[in-house]
């Protein structure tokens, strides 16, 4: 197992052990955020941005575990 293996857990799960870890970018500026917040939904939630399927908006959520979505309003 690696140290990235619980973002193939269910979503639940995954969102709890997301609490607390940093991302890191190094494009440019180093940049160093911890995560304080998550929210999970699995794909039969209407408040879900994956109920509808797959949109060019939402086409990371359709990718393995260990890729980002940003929604911002």
């Amino acid at each position: 197992m690696t140290h990235l293996d619980f973002l193939d857990w269910p979503v639940e799960q995954a969102a709890r052990r997301l609490l607390g870890c940093e991302l890191v970018s190094t494009a440019g500026p180093p940049v160093r955020v911890r995560i304080v917040e998550t929210e999970a939904y699995d794909e039969t939630d209407p408040a879900s941005h994956t109920f509808r399927g797959p949109s060019p908006r939402n086409a990371a959520m359709f990718l393995a575990g260990g890729h980002l979505y940003a929604y911002r309003s």
